[in-house]
């Protein structure tokens, strides 16, 4: 997880109390003022641990960054993962990184996922479909181009002559 996804699920939440009753009409502005001097209390908590979590080694946003990308870049495209990093909290420096390797294999693994769904056709809305799938997935309009594009050695290639 990222550090802003820890700070988000283990960060305090104000709620009913325990009984599940609300609090009485007159202790109710000071139980508000108190909510709140506990909350700024446990963020400030919160970021402390993760502080420490961090100079120990035991939480990365680039270790997390990497092992994202590692693990979904097979079926997504590079744009698709950053715009995910970006919504789990990883800076841009630790995304840009990450991403380095796999944009460097975009164009291979996009082949490899339009091989593995779809083959060669010459139909303009078929070929249509098979872009916006890439699309959906995360994949550069080039390099989508360039597989959706690209007859096969072997793809059969329609003479012009024959009625």
């Amino acid at each position: 997880m990222s550090r802003a996804e820890l700070l988000a699920r283990l960060s305090p939440r104000p709620g009913p109390r325990d009984d599940g009753a609300p609090p009485p009409d007159d202790a109710a502005e000071s139980s508000q003022a108190q909510v709140g001097s506990e909350a700024a209390t446990g963020a400030d908590e919160l970021h402390q641990v993760l502080d420490r979590l961090q100079s120990l080694g035991l939480q990365s946003d680039q270790r997390f960054a990497d092992n994202y990308v590692r693990g979904r870049q097979a079926r997504t495209g590079s744009r698709r993962l950053a715009a995910e990093l970006r919504q789990r909290g990883v800076d841009a420096e630790a995304a840009t990184e990450a991403l380095r390797e796999a944009a460097d294999s975009e164009l291979e693994r996009a082949r490899a996922l339009w091989a593995r769904k779809f083959s060669y056709s010459r139909d303009p809305a078929e070929r249509a479909r098979q872009m916006r799938f890439l699309a959906s997935r995360g994949f550069d309009l080039g390099v989508i181009r360039s597989v959706v594009g690209s007859a096969p050695d072997d793809a059969p290639i329609d003479d012009p002559m024959e009625p």
